[in-house]
């Protein structure tokens, strides 16, 4: 571990004596060790004719460097090494053998994701009194999600998961759009308080959801995420006390907590930009 931290950094201090001679052998380390990287990356059959160019680039640095070593050019050729390092890294990462499980952890994970953003908004939509133009064409996403599911049983979790990143960002976009304008006057009438807790709750799960997704995409500073996180802890509570008071038919009670749980995440939505009316 040592050689290596010495092979990526090079000391830039005046080069004088026995310190002289060792910067000259740890440079010739870090030449012979870009050689390995080198042919390494060239000898991939799939290797796309952009990242060859990358390649190309690294090779001319190394080679430059090879005659400023000759000229005692310490600081020049560390310079040159470290940015072929740079590149050649950068082509060899993108052909790196994923580890065994990792294209279905990554589906599955997304697939969880995408499921329940496609929920929430339908949730969202049906509680709109209005027709609602939202842009999403709801029997592509369907489409494509059946087609996902057929990759991942053939065991093509990459495209799986590449046929659902089609369906996620579009989705995102709408329910943000659709909770950004939702209004009071978008609720419905009910026959009774269990009717309208249904619904509140229904609307209460579609909110969790989204801050979850907006933390996601926006990546909020982390003074912000704490205000986010706190709404959120509150959130939770008044659901769990929401969930106590239905299972003891006290629906108007439980009603008042699963808004106040709302309350709370619609604060936190608007801490992440997206402004809905209460």
């Amino acid at each position: 571990m040592l050689l290596l931290l010495l092979l990526l950094g090079v000391l830039q201090k005046p080069a004088v004596g026995t310190e002289f001679s060792d910067r000259v052998r740890l440079l010739d380390q870090k030449l012979q060790l870009l050689d390995t990287l080198l042919m390494r990356a060239r000898a991939r059959p799939d290797l796309s004719a952009d990242d060859r160019t990358i390649l190309d680039v690294a090779e001319t640095l190394t080679h430059v460097a090879r005659q400023d070593l000759q000229q005692a050019d310490l600081d020049t050729v560390n310079m040159s090494l470290n940015e072929a390092l740079r590149l050649t890294g950068e082509v060899s990462r993108q052909y790196a053998v994923r580890a065994p499980g990792a294209d279905r952890s990554e589906y599955e994970e997304l697939r969880a994701t995408v499921d329940g953003l496609y929920e929430a908004f339908g949730v969202t939509v049906a509680a709109s009194n209005a027709p609602v133009s939202t842009g999403v064409d709801t029997r592509a996403v369907e489409a494509d999600l059946s087609r996902s599911a057929e990759l991942a049983a053939r065991g093509r979790h990459a495209d799986a998961s590449r046929t659902l990143r089609k369906v996620y960002a579009p989705l995102v976009k709408a329910l943000s759009a659709l909770r950004a304008n939702e209004t009071v006057a978008h609720r419905l009438h009910f026959e009774t308080p269990k009717d309208e807790l249904d619904y509140e709750l229904n609307r209460l799960r579609s909110n969790e959801l989204l801050v979850r997704l907006m933390v996601q995409e926006r990546k909020p500073a982390s003074s912000v995420l704490t205000q986010v996180e706190a709404d959120v802890a509150e959130a939770a509570r008044f659901k769990a006390q929401s969930t106590a008071q239905a299972a003891s038919s006290d629906f108007e009670n439980a009603l008042r907590s699963a808004e106040a749980a709302n309350g709370h995440l619609v604060r936190a939505l608007r801490r992440t930009g997206v402004y809905i009316a209460q």
